[in-house]
């Protein structure tokens, strides 16, 4: 083997190392990437709020905790009808685990009990709210946690964003829209 063919050897085998070297990394943040984008599909609203109060709990910034999350998802689901215009979907096994998630649609017109689902108070009919709680923590302020509560005036743009949430979760769209009709 000549020089040459050595050097070109070596060239192909670090591109091949670097390749290599980026599949990890993208691997090594695809939880995160997948809880960061799920959270997109609410956070693109300008009316969608944080319920979290400051001090109380923690955001979801890590790699392992985003994985738990997407497990969670990616686990049984129970789908629950509690009330004329409100529907909840969690995972079945949230007693259990130490995950929980969560979607609840509300119609207030419809339901009255559920009057303040918003941290601002707001009377946007409709509601979505989506959350995550991390329960593994000692002391409920390390929990981390996810709440998300999106609102609108507008049925249609509502219908919008819950099929997104829904195709992007697994989650059957149709139940969930008994809680907003």
């Amino acid at each position: 083997m000549s020089w040459q063919d050595i050097l070109k050897e070596t060239v192909v085998q670090n591109r091949v190392k670097e390749i290599e070297d980026i599949d990890i990394d993208i691997d090594e943040d695809d939880c995160l990437r997948w809880f960061n984008r799920l959270t997109q599909i609410l956070t693109r609203h300008p009316k969608t709020e944080s319920y979290i109060a400051k001090g109380h709990s923690k955001p979801i910034e890590n790699e392992e905790d985003a994985c738990a999350i997407k497990a969670a998802w990616e686990s049984p689901l129970l789908y629950e009808y509690v009330a004329k215009g409100r529907y909840v979907v969690t995972n079945r096994d949230k007693y259990e685990k130490e995950v929980m998630v969560g979607i609840s649609v509300t119609n207030r017109e419809m339901n009255q009990s559920y009057p303040y689902l918003t941290p601002s108070h707001n009377t946007d009919p409709y509601v979505i709210s989506l959350s995550a709680v991390i329960t593994k923590a000692s002391n409920a302020k390390d929990f981390p946690r996810l709440e998300l509560v999106f609102t609108s005036k507008d049925l249609s743009k509502t219908k919008r964003v819950l099929k997104q949430l829904c195709d992007y979760l697994n989650v059957n769209y149709n139940n969930l829209l008994e809680g907003l009709e």
